[in-house]
């Protein structure tokens, strides 16, 4: 709870500076010479695992590079340093060289009922804070996910924009909702 107004605050700087593409969006902090990338991978299917990718991007070397992954909803995101999965929030730090982007991939469950889910990246400097952000939303219904990243029209909005549609497809796994899944 105590996180609630940095969400908010991190979300309304991200509304207002992110560009679009149809792959995803890229957030860049020109000052600082940083730019952060998240996208995922489709299809997404309430209750089954999905690939999301963070690229970061830097203008000259950046050692001990915070990086963060962080969600609203009942979402589990996979700690690759603990090899378990964590509910909210996940971090780590990378030497991020200049002109080298660095790439990690994370798997995030996202529930199976439906409803509306934020995943936000970040990154800061340690004792500095946040220099650049990113994030997208996904809305499940009847299980099937849809993507919305910054600057695409949510329905019920004022029109609609570009949507990702995602076809849902046999699910590999048994995963049992009311429990913390097994990390695989």
């Amino acid at each position: 709870m105590k996180l609630l107004p940095v969400y908010i605050l991190v979300l309304a700087s991200l509304t207002a500076c992110s560009a679009t593409s149809s792959q995803g969006s890229l957030e860049c902090n020109k000052k600082e010479g940083v730019c952060i990338y998240i996208k995922a991978e489709e299809p997404i299917v309430g209750g089954e695992p999905v690939t999301i990718t963070i690229t970061v991007k830097g203008d000259k070397d950046m050692p001990d590079l915070g990086i963060a992954l962080s969600s609203t909803g009942n979402v589990y995101l996979e700690d690759l340093n603990l090899k378990t999965w964590k509910k909210t929030e996940i971090g780590w730090k990378v030497d991020l060289k200049a002109d080298k982007p660095h790439i990690s991939k994370h798997k995030v469950l996202f529930p199976a009922e439906d409803g509306s889910y934020q995943l936000v990246t970040t990154a800061y400097i340690p004792g500095y804070g946040r220099i650049t952000g990113n994030y997208f939303n996904i809305f499940i219904s009847n299980k099937e996910g849809k993507v919305y990243y910054p600057g695409t029209k949510v329905p019920g909005s004022e029109g609609i924009g570009d949507v990702y549609t995602v076809i849902p497809g046999p699910s590999p796994t048994l995963i049992v909702e009311s429990t913390v899944p097994s990390y695989p």
